[in-house]
C-alpha cells in the first residue's frame, strides 16, 4: 500500500462486513477516527452479544469473558482447538475492548490519526468474520 496516497484509507474497499461500516463510516469519513473506532468495538460487542443471546446488560470484557471464555461459555469458535488458542481470542476481545473503547467512554481522548483507525477498524472486521463462525455451545 502507498502511504503517500490518501485513497488507500478507504473502509469501503477494505470491510467484507457491511453493519461495521455502516456502524463507523460517517465518522470515518468526516475524520472523527476516535469516534469510528468506538463506534467499531461497540459494534463487535453488540454482535458477540447478539450472537450468544446474551442479556442486553452484559457488556465489555465480562461480555466476552461470559461468550467465549474456554470454560463454559456461550459460543465456540471452530477452528479454535487448543485451550490457549481459545484463551487467545477471548484476550483479544479484552484487550482490544480495554485498549480502543474505554478511553473514548471514560475521558476525552486524542484524536487518532487515520492511518491508526484505518488498521484497528480493518482487524476488527476480521474479528467479526471469527464470531461470524461462532456456534453454541454443546
Amino acid at each position: 500500500m502507498n502511504k503517500s496516497n490518501d485513497n488507500n484509507w478507504t473502509l469501503e474497499y477494505y470491510l467484507w462486513d457491511h453493519d461495521l461500516l455502516n456502524d463507523c463510516s460517517m465518522d470515518y469519513n468526516n475524520a472523527r477516527y476516535s469516534n469510528a473506532v468506538f463506534n467499531a468495538m461497540r459494534y463487535i460487542e453488540s454482535k458477540a452479544r447478539t450472537k450468544a443471546g446474551a442479556n442486553p446488560s452484559d457488556n465489555g470484557q465480562a461480555l466476552f469473558e461470559k461468550v467465549f471464555s474456554q470454560d463454559g461459555g456461550l459460543l465456540n469458535i471452530p477452528f479454535c482447538k487448543s485451550s490457549s488458542e481459545k484463551r487467545g481470542f477471548v484476550d483479544i476481545l479484552k484487550g482490544m475492548y480495554g485498549f480502543h473503547r474505554n478511553p473514548k467512554s471514560h475521558h476525552n481522548t486524542e484524536q487518532i490519526s487515520k492511518e491508526k483507525a484505518f488498521k484497528i477498524i480493518c482487524y476488527l472486521d476480521y474479528i467479526s468474520q471469527v464470531i461470524d463462525t461462532a456456534q453454541p455451545r454443546n
